[in-house]
């Protein structure tokens, strides 16, 4: 036989963010904060319970910040992209068959 089970907790008042602005690495959390004019900024933020499509916030945003919510994937996948671009120009130029 199979129960579901909803179990209600008074989590108190709390910064919550979206569960969508999370994006989750493996090894850690990281949510972009919206800087403004197009720039973002990764941060490494400490979630807590979740609740209803939120997250707890325990650390890494302020209450002021705007998160980005979607398209974190993308930001994300940029950002590496720029950084392995600068590796390359910073090493000289990708050679093949060496």
């Amino acid at each position: 036989m199979y129960v579901n089970v909803t179990i209600n907790i008074d989590l108190g008042e709390t910064i919550a963010i979206p569960e969508d602005a999370v994006f989750d690495t493996g090894t850690k959390k990281i949510t972009f904060v919206d800087k403004g004019q197009g720039l973002f900024e990764p941060r490494d933020v400490t979630v807590g319970a979740k609740a209803d499509g939120y997250y707890e916030l325990k650390s890494g945003v302020s209450e002021a910040e705007v998160v980005v919510i979607n398209g974190n994937f993308l930001i994300d996948s940029e950002s590496r992209l720029k950084a392995a671009l600068q590796d390359i120009d910073s090493s000289g130029g990708h050679q093949h068959g060496q």
